[in-house]
């Protein structure tokens, strides 16, 4: 039996990671090439508290979104019972390297446990029961992150995709009616008044949700509900980025008070979202070069850039990253843009 003793182990290891730090830390990263523009984040998981990626994102990005940890049912799965154990881990990581947090997300019509919205026997709770739980759920958790956390994704995707509708009906709309986006917000003001609260969706650059998402801030001020931005997020596709509407879209949430941020920033083939031949990473680094151009022409209104991550386990931070964390041309590409602006 072949023997590998500890020294050799550690050696080994030792060789591995110091090769690995040459592809961490390409000069310049994106945290220090868009400094003076915009915040650059990235949506992390609790996975990403294993060494390598951790290393990676803390030298890459300044803030980071919670991707899960923060969702209803991973946070509160029981009436009874919080979990902390990943958010609390998540929080400590980004005070350790000096990050800011968005929390992601307070309300949402997916991810929401069974007890949050039927009774014991299979009924539907009454609107008193949910508005209660949904303040307590939300004092308690914004409670106690006040001032660890900077930005709330609020209230995530309500507005209906379809022109013809306003609000999508899910189960918080059926029981509060519009009211539970008005609640949520005034909740979370509430127990932390120095956070900044967003309102966030994808599609939210295209010209008939846009409309549809100005009527629902219309609708908040006009009622004194509390908003500070809007959070386009960018799950888009090599088919599917409008850079005109985009530009559009930033002027018209700015031209209401609001910051912008680019949330959930992944770019993808339609074809093939985990593609990584040539001629896909050509193509996305044209397309991310264009993107961020634009960015940069409007950093006096955007505060805040969050990338995602790939769906792919095994290339969780593709297309910037390939599966060895080395820096791709689209990561390249992202800091040429700055360099030419």
């Amino acid at each position: 039996m072949k023997i590998i003793r500890p020294f050799y182990l550690f050696f080994l290891f030792s060789c591995l990671h110091k090769n690995n730090n040459q592809y961490f830390n390409p000069s310049p990263t994106l945290d220090s090439t868009y400094k003076s523009s915009f915040p650059i984040g990235f949506g992390f998981h609790f996975i990403d508290l294993e060494s390598d990626s951790s290393y990676l994102i803390s030298n890459h990005f300044n803030s980071i979104s919670t991707a899960n940890a923060f969702k209803f049912e991973a946070i509160h799965p029981h009436s009874d019972e919080y979990d902390f154990k990943e958010s609390d881990s998540i929080i400590s990581f980004a005070q350790k390297h000096n990050m800011n947090v968005r929390g992601h997300t307070l309300v949402w019509g997916n991810r929401n446990p069974y007890w949050l919205i039927w009774d014991t026997k299979g009924n539907m709770v009454n609107r008193s029961i949910l508005e209660d739980r949904l303040k307590e759920h939300i004092l308690t958790v914004v409670g106690r992150y006040k001032n660890k956390v900077y930005a709330w994704d609020v209230v995530n995707e309500a507005v209906f995709d379809n022109q013809k509708e306003f609000l999508k009906p899910i189960v918080w709309y059926k029981i509060l009616g519009e009211e539970y986006i008005y609640k949520a917000f005034q909740y979370t003001h509430e127990a932390d008044s120095n956070a900044l609260l967003f309102y966030n969706d994808y599609d939210a650059e295209q010209p008939s949700k846009r409309d549809r998402i100005v009527k629902l801030i219309k609708h908040m001020n006009g009622k004194n509900i509390p908003i500070h931005g809007i959070g386009i997020q960018g799950h888009w596709t090599t088919k599917n980025l409008n850079l005109s509407d985009l530009e559009s879209a930033i002027d018209i949430y700015s031209a209401m008070g609001l910051q912008v941020h680019i949330t959930e920033l992944h770019i993808t083939k339609p074809e093939d979202p985990n593609a990584t031949d040539d001629v896909t990473m050509q193509e996305l680094a044209s397309i991310y070069h264009d993107l961020f151009l634009v960015l940069l022409k409007h950093k006096h209104q955007i505060t805040g850039v969050t990338f995602w991550q790939s769906e792919n386990a095994k290339n969780r931070y593709y297309p910037l990253f390939d599966s060895l964390l080395k820096p791709t041309i689209v990561y390249q590409s992202i800091v040429n843009a700055n360099s030419s602006n």
